[in-house]
């Protein structure tokens, strides 16, 4: 062999063996992506499935919510009802407006009469003479804490009064035992006053502080004892107010053959003006429990 073919031979025996080391680098680095493929294959399936678990966890949380929703939305707010007065037309009869859910029937006094309501219909007042009296002996308002809710549409700026009844729970003559509910008439809009005695002695006399009862519009008026005080709501929102508060409350009055009437704020010889309240009140309900914040909105929306 001569030495040109002795280099030739070298040459081509080394140019095969970096072809084979590149070869096998080019394999080995192929097997690498390779397995490193199938493993960023299983993380990414693996991160689908915990992504799909998310989902449905997500999903039946959101199912949870809204059945929570649901029920607290339509039946805690039915939860101590007592009595309920829907003033609807089919619901009265001969003057007698039928209690949907106590015993006792309430009566429509003096000229009051079903109108278009907050709901259907409510019961008209004309600010002179007309009331509801609602039934004695009922033990629905044998209560120590409680909540009453209605619909008020005032019209005092017509009737030119300065302030009317709305509830009004009295033993009797002009300042014996008395649990009143008024509405005053403010600058801005109108007030509720809440006023009680015991044995000729003044137990309790608040007054809102800002007047958000708006005149000629429909407001819902929640005024409840918790065993503490009196809170008063308006369209959902508690009210701030002025005065002594106290635990009163209707059963505090007790017994239940004492005057009860709804538009007549009972007659007050101090003044010279009507206590007789002008506009419309709507579904009155009374429950033997106060109501959450939420519950009486829910009241309002339903």
């Amino acid at each position: 062999m001569s030495e040109i073919e002795f280099i030739m031979k070298n040459k081509v025996i080394l140019f095969l063996t970096v072809i084979s080391g590149i070869t096998l680098l080019l394999l080995v680095l192929l097997l690498i992506t390779y397995f490193q493929g199938k493993a960023d294959l299983k993380e990414i399936k693996s991160q689908v499935e915990e992504i799909n678990t998310i989902k449905q966890e997500q999903q039946e949380l959101s199912t949870s919510l809204a059945m929570l929703y649901n029920i607290t939305n339509t039946v805690t707010e039915d939860i101590g009802i007592v009595a309920y007065w829907s003033f609807d037309e089919e619901t009265i009869e001969a003057n007698t407006a039928k209690n949907l859910y106590g015993q006792g029937d309430a009566v429509l006094k003096e000229g009051a009469y079903s109108a278009e309501g907050k709901h259907n219909e409510a019961v008209l007042f004309d600010g002179e003479n007309d009331y509801i009296e609602m039934p004695k002996m009922s033990t629905e308002f044998n209560l120590s804490i409680g909540a009453m809710g209605f619909w008020i549409y005032p019209e005092l700026n017509k009737a030119e009064q300065s302030f009317s009844g709305l509830i009004h729970y009295r033993k009797g003559g002009c300042c014996s035992d008395y649990f009143i509910v008024r509405l005053l008439k403010g600058r801005n809009g109108d007030l509720l006053q809440v006023l009680a005695e015991k044995n000729d002695t003044a137990t309790l006399n608040i007054k809102m502080k800002v007047p958000t009862i708006t005149e000629e519009e429909w407001n819902y008026i929640v005024i409840q004892q918790n065993g503490n005080g009196i809170e008063i709501y308006v369209d959902g929102t508690k009210q701030e107010f002025t005065g002594e508060n106290s635990d009163e409350w209707i059963g505090k009055h007790y017994p239940a053959n004492y005057d009860f009437m709804i538009g007549n704020g009972g007659n007050w010889k101090d003044h010279d003006v009507t206590t007789f309240y002008k506009g419309r009140i709507d579904e009155l309900k009374v429950w033997n429990r106060p109501l959450l914040t939420q519950e009486i909105r829910n009241v309002m929306t339903g």
